[in-house]
């Protein structure tokens, strides 16, 4: 995944999770790394300064919960703060093998120009809310690391 980079693995006991970031991007760039908790959720959020490159964040939710109203919820969150250019219906996919409902966001965010895919996957009794920036191979790549509770 990172070519000799440095790696930082981060396992979080209390989300049910863990994944593989890396402590420097292709670029050079370093990878800040933010975890937290908010309302119940175990937060793990991973960027470049530049956002894309390496922008990855996942959220362990406090329990499992209806896709539908995750994706309501999101979506008006968008809406409300950032400038649309496009955001697709609901869909349900793959993530690292497993089944995922996502959708995609296009549009200003933060002031900056940013592609989002949103993915809501159950596991363990609870939902994880998976963010990444679907144009950068080096997301893909760390999301082939993130080990959910059930995973071999």
């Amino acid at each position: 995944m990172t070519d000799g980079r440095a790696v930082a693995r981060i396992e979080d006991a209390e989300g049910g999770f863990a994944i593989e970031i890396p402590e420097v991007a292709a670029s050079g760039a370093p990878v800040e790394l933010e975890r937290d908790e908010r309302d119940g959720a175990r937060r793990l959020h991973a960027q470049t300064p530049d956002g894309s490159e390496v922008y990855v964040e996942v959220l362990a939710g406090a329990s499992a919960v209806d896709h539908a109203v995750a994706f309501a919820d999101q979506q008006r969150f968008l809406r409300e703060r950032a400038t649309v250019e496009s955001l697709t219906d609901p869909a349900q996919s793959l993530l690292g093998g497993r089944p995922a409902s996502t959708f995609d966001f296009v549009g200003e965010l933060g002031g900056q120009h940013r592609s989002r895919r949103f993915a809501f996957v159950d596991a363990g009794g609870r939902t994880y809310r998976i963010v990444h920036d679907p144009s950068s191979p080096a997301n893909e790549a760390i999301l082939m690391t993130l080990r959910l509770p059930g995973d071999p």
